[in-house]
C-alpha cells in the first residue's frame, strides 16, 4: 500500500469516490505476472462502484453525488468500424480498467463520462 495522488478529472471526465470493487481473475493474473504490466506502478481494479465527486468542465451526463459503475472497459478510438458498430471490445485502441489505466482498488479513479455506467435509481443506499 502506498500514498498516490488523487486523480483529477480531465475534461470529459469524471472523478469517482469508490465505495467498492471487485477482485477479477484478471487482476489476480495481472499481479502475478501471467499478464504483463502495461503500466508502472498500476492501480489494479475494474469492477468499481462509487459516487460522481468531481466533474470536468466538459461533461454533462453526470454531477457530483451521481452513482456509477466502471468497468473493463476504460476507452475506445470512437471511430474504427468496430466502435462505428457498437463493438467496442474489437476495437485495436481498446484500453482496460485496472489494466492501461489505474483502477479501483483506490479511494479514488476516473473515467471518461462516456465509458462510464450510471447507476441512478440503482444503488441510492450508497448517499
Amino acid at each position: 500500500m502506498i500514498d498516490v495522488p488523487k486523480p483529477q478529472p480531465g475534461d470529459q471526465e469524471i472523478q469517482v469516490k469508490v465505495q467498492v470493487c471487485g477482485i477479477c481473475r484478471t487482476d489476480i493474473h495481472i499481479a502475478e505476472g501471467d499478464l504483463p504490466l502495461k503500466k508502472s506502478p498500476l492501480i489494479l481494479g475494474h469492477e468499481i462502484i462509487g459516487l460522481v465527486e468531481n466533474t470536468g468542465k466538459d461533461v454533462k451526463r453526470y454531477k457530483p453525488g451521481d452513482p456509477v459503475g466502471i468497468s473493463w472497459l476504460h476507452s475506445t478510438c470512437g471511430k474504427c468500424k468496430y466502435c462505428l458498430q457498437g463493438r467496442e471490445y474489437y476495437c485495436p485502441d481498446f484500453l482496460c480498467t485496472g489494466w492501461d489505466a489505474d483502477g479501483g482498488f483506490a479511494e479514488y479513479a476516473t473515467i471518461n463520462e462516456k465509458f462510464a455506467l450510471s447507476l441512478q435509481g440503482i444503488l441510492l443506499s450508497l448517499h
